[in-house]
């Protein structure tokens, strides 16, 4: 037991650096390393293309939060989705705790998915309990990664079209 605890520390410990880390000077084995710790989260397992996991994990930083300190106000449009690390938070609507949330838990997703400023609005008060570290992307950084989903689709249809063609037409390279 005390074994486990140890190398899940030391994980955290790099998990957090890396998110420290400007995303633009992060490696491909600290990207794949973030992969593997968030594999798990139930938002990621919804995007259901590794690669576009990747670049989401490429794309978040890390946040720390002080205990008492709101992350996000019920009715503020949304800009950012968040995984849990460490602490605890807890999700108030209506001015009412309706539950916490520990490490490995998510929010803020519907930041991320709402089309509009009014599907952006947040359902819910969250608010930590304790001094929190999580994980950051904004809509800005996921609609990147969806762009490239998007860029790549075409290029495959493009090369697909000029292959095709080429074949067709039945020019042919030396090499």
């Amino acid at each position: 037991r005390d074994a486990y605890i140890d190398a899940t520390k030391r994980l955290e410990k790099k998990v957090f650096k890396i998110l420290d880390k400007d995303t633009e000077d992060r490696t491909d084995k600290q990207i794949e390393t973030l992969f593997e710790f968030f594999q798990e989260e139930d938002f990621f397992l919804n995007l259901k293309l590794d690669g576009r996991r990747r670049q989401c994990c490429a794309a978040m930083i890390l946040q720390r939060v002080g205990a008492g300190e709101i992350v996000f106000a019920e009715g503020d449009i949304g800009e950012t989705f968040h995984v849990m690390i460490r602490g605890e938070t807890r999700v108030i609507v209506t001015g009412q705790t309706v539950r916490t949330l520990g490490p490995g838990a998510s929010f803020g997703e519907i930041a991320l998915l709402g089309e509009t400023e009014e599907d952006r609005r947040r359902t819910a008060t969250i608010m930590a309990n304790d001094d929190t570290l999580m994980a950051s992307m904004t809509k800005m950084d996921f609609m990147r990664v969806q762009d490239q989903k998007e860029l790549q689709s075409w290029i495959n249809k493009f090369w697909v079209l000029l292959t095709t063609t080429i074949t067709e037409v039945g020019i042919t390279a030396e090499v």
